[in-house]
């Protein structure tokens, strides 16, 4: 049964709001208004089951269990703050229904903790993991979202959703459609005069009204449409947008069907790091800023989580040293302010490490009947309404992005459970530890790891589960050293890992970070050691060479999105494409000739070529270079009608290249290489 006081509580609610309305006529009118509803449905990804679930390959791939995001985005026309009290789901106020409990240490809230047998009416819609309103007070004339993440689909074609606020209380149904148009990224240029909005919708139909913060802006946009399901619009705006800010975007198609999202307003420098630093001994600062100088050439930018080098931190510890760090666009993620005042103004806050394991163990030491997690069953995203509180705590310290970092226990459905509680998910699922168990204790498993295909799986999860916010994916620099016959498992090859990372760039990731850098003794030896060297110097350089690519595309792969366009590559070239606003498309393209133990090994691809569809904005005198390490070199192209045919000639292991019909861009990006890149390299 609903708690009688909760309902007495909406009831007087209502009341008051309608009596307030009815004496005070315009003045008194709910300050909070709705901007809109999304359905948000779990992709399950079905082609990469097996990666999901390998343990019984090839006999048994498993099953996905898909959940959903109900979204309700909201407008406060009043005259101050306002914040949530409550949710109301199928009648059942959540502040409520999810009852809190601690698991040694390990803090839970469930239906299952407040009720022996949880309502059906929750269970029906959707059964609730947690929910969250960001921002947590809306400020005057300000917009924001409310999610609830729903553990399973709801079993009912529609579902109530009411947004209790300090001011007044918005009733919302949504509709159940697994096929709802999508907002499905949104990204913003460095000076934050842009906006650039991915829609996503079978049909390839684009918005023809775009709408922010309820306001139409459709006369400063450009908006495009693919044929198959993708548009892009450009918002170009007269002012820029303030950092931290959050906005909400709607694009309203001709046959009234919406997509709506909305995101913190912030500038992504393309996260490039690593957790752990080299080993630097206490106080020598002239080795600090060798380092910095280093990670400066190599495109590395940010230190996550452990230092690993108390030199360093010294350093990092003088006003000095931040200045010095600052001018070489070196930041950092954290969970506290522990690394002194460098500690406070972190790139992103982060939430936790790997909640899927915890989770993993707390449900299977303390599962049971009667008022328990219930044995047997997933239930991701338990630990949830603790780490919304836990990033509003930090965002007290400072009102920075969040992350949080996802472990591979339980995929993808812990993925999807937490991919809308920070403003950027993290996964790391590594590929070198899938190797190695694949030819020392799982060989079944071998045919899957053969290749690195996993990486451009996890990451295409990742991005759809983080939507519309960016994803970062984490991949392995270690040696691994657990004691089995087949250890110690060397360094990752340096072409191994370039393949790994244009996988992960190729499905949407807009950060990669390195794990881990501490110098060795341990089970996986990091990659640092004394005096700046690398313990395996080959994979230290191509990580360099990696990070000089990401440097001189940054721009452009912060503000893109995996599409569905359609490109096709020759014999064994495997090609995946990012739209990056309404002229541009980036192609990975990879040499599939290939496998992997402790090695690499390939054939080269001669007279290498990708056929491409163009969109049909793209018609008019496309132009397509390469851009990497090298800097910027023209491909041959032939063009009938729509179909473009680029030339590659020999493809060794991979290769980025641009199509646009932006005349400008190759020289644009050629300069940028010439004076950002090129001294590094």
């Amino acid at each position: 049964m609903k708690p009688m006081r909760n309902g007495w509580r909406l009831g007087v609610r209502t009341l008051l709001a309608t009596l307030a309305l009815g004496m005070g006529g315009a003045e008194a009118r709910a300050a909070v208004t709705l901007l809109g509803v999304q359905y948000q449905q779990d992709d399950p990804f079905p082609e990469y089951l097996c990666y999901w679930h390998d343990r019984n390959y090839p006999t048994s791939c498993g099953a996905t269990y898909p959940g959903a995001n109900a979204h309700v985005f909201i407008k406060n026309d009043g005259a101050s703050a306002v914040t949530l009290d409550d949710v109301v789901l199928a009648t059942y106020g959540l502040k409520y229904s999810l009852k809190q409990a601690d698991y040694n240490g390990h803090i839970a809230n469930s239906i299952w903790i407040r009720y022996d047998n949880p309502p059906q009416a929750l269970l029906d819609a959707g059964e609730p993991a947690w929910y969250k309103m960001d921002p947590a007070s809306v400020p005057a004339g300000g917009s924001a979202h409310v999610v609830v993440r729903l553990r399973r689909v709801p079993a009912t074609p529609t579902i109530a959703v009411n947004v209790d606020t300090s001011a007044n209380i918005l009733n919302t149904t949504i509709a159940v459609d697994p096929n709802a148009a999508q907002l499905a990224n949104i990204s913003f240029s460095a000076d934050l005069m842009k906006v650039y909005l991915y829609w996503r919708r079978a049909g390839g139909a684009a918005p023809t009204t775009v709408k922010m913060d309820g306001t139409d802006v459709t006369s400063i946009t450009t908006t495009v449409g693919d044929s198959s399901n993708f548009a892009v619009s450009v918002l170009s705006l007269s002012t820029p947008l303030t950092s931290m800010s959050y906005h909400v975007f709607q694009g309203i198609y001709p046959d009234a069907a919406t997509a709506t999202g909305g995101a913190r307003v912030w500038v992504n420098p393309f996260i490039y790091g690593s957790w752990a630093a080299f080993p630097i001994p206490d106080g020598d600062y002239g080795m600090a800023q060798r380092w910095l100088d280093t990670c400066f050439d190599r495109g590395i930018n940010t230190l996550e989580m452990n230092s690993a080098s108390s030199g360093l931190m010294d350093y990092l510890g003088t006003g000095g040293g931040r200045a010095y760090a600052t001018s070489r666009n070196y930041g950092f993620i954290k969970d506290d302010t522990n690394w002194g005042t460098w500690g406070d103004n972190p790139r992103l806050w982060f939430i936790d490490d790997e909640p899927d394991i915890e989770e993993t163990n707390m449900q299977a030491n303390f599962c049971g009947t009667g008022y328990k997690l219930p044995c047997g069953t997933n239930q991701a995203g338990t630990m949830g309404m603790h780490f919304v509180s836990v990033g509003e705590s930090l965002r007290g310290i400072k009102n920075r992005p969040t992350t949080i970092n996802m472990d591979g226990t339980q995929k993808p459905e812990t993925w999807y459970a937490y991919g809308q509680l920070s403003d950027c998910l993290a996964i790391d699922h590594y590929f070198q530890p899938k190797v190695r168990h694949a030819y020392y204790d799982t060989p079944n498993t071998l045919p899957l790891y053969r290749k690195a295909a996993v990486i451009y799986a996890t990451s295409r999860a990742g991005t759809k589960a983080a939507e519309p916010n960016p994803f970062r994916q984490l991949l392995y620099s270690c040696q691994i050293n657990g004691g089995a016959p087949v250890d110690p498992w060397d360094w990752a090859a340096p072409e191994c890992k370039r393949v790994e990372a244009y996988y992960a760039m190729a499905a949407g990731a807009k950060g990669i970070c390195y794990w881990w850098f501490k110098k060795a003794p341990s089970a996986s030896n990091g990659l640092g050691d004394d005096n700046l060297r690398s313990q395996d110097p080959p994979l230290w350089e191509e990580i360099g060479l990696i990070g000089a690519e990401i440097k001189l595309l940054q721009p452009y792969l912060v503000t893109s999105h995996p599409v569905d366009a359609d490109a096709v590559g020759s014999t064994n070239v495997w090609v995946r494409a990012l739209a990056r606003g309404a002229d541009s498309l980036i192609l990975f393209v990879v040499n599939d000739d290939y496998w992997l133990d402790e090695d690499y090994h390939n054939t080269p691809v001669t007279n290498a070529s990708v056929t491409l569809d163009l969109p049909g904005w793209m018609l008019s005198s496309p132009t397509a270079f390469e851009a990497g390490r090298s800097g910027v070199r023209s491909v041959t192209t032939s063009q009938n009608g729509n179909h473009l045919i680029l030339t590659l000639g020999t493809l060794d292991v991979a290769k980025i290249v641009i199509v646009t019909v932006d005349p400008q861009l190759q020289a644009t990006i050629q300069q940028r290489y010439e004076q950002e890149v090129w001294p590094g390299v």
